[in-house]
């Protein structure tokens, strides 16, 4: 008897976390590669990058994209998906993404520019190789 409201308060938990959860259309992310995020594009970065995130939600904001160690290479959302994020998702797998939320400065050298979204990156983007980062997408 003990048991039931442990039960109980374990469902409501469980049921609580899943209503928070935003669903999306894997189909819809990366149609184009401009920079700002359609609501299932959002909902798709939320989810993967929410440990990373902290409380920056992806909706209404606009990410720029890059790959390759220290993100050397420019890309956009168009390429992520098709490249990897739609495959990897629909087969439970992850990309390897790096989340590098913009200071106002840097939002302003890129031209209202919220975040970039780095993957496959072996080293963690910091200090200098964001300065270069951030120039090279200004570019």
């Amino acid at each position: 008897m003990k048991a039931l409201p442990l039960l109980i308060s374990h469902l409501f938990l469980l049921l609580s976390s899943l209503s928070q959860a935003q669903e999306f259309d894997i189909q819809a992310c990366g149609l184009d590669s401009s920079y700002a995020l359609n609501a299932d594009e959002a909902a798709y970065f939320n989810e993967i990058l929410s440990k990373e995130r902290g409380d920056f939600d992806f909706f209404g904001k606009k990410i720029a994209f890059a790959t390759g160690n220290s993100g050397h290479i420019p890309s956009n959302k168009y390429q992520y998906f098709a490249q990897d994020g739609r495959l990897r998702y629909q087969n439970g797998q992850n990309v390897v993404n790096q989340l590098i939320i913009l200071t106002a400065a840097e939002k302003a050298e890129l031209a209202g520019i919220d975040a970039i979204v780095v993957s496959w990156s072996k080293v963690n983007i910091q200090g200098r190789q964001r300065q270069k980062l951030v120039a090279r997408l200004n570019e």
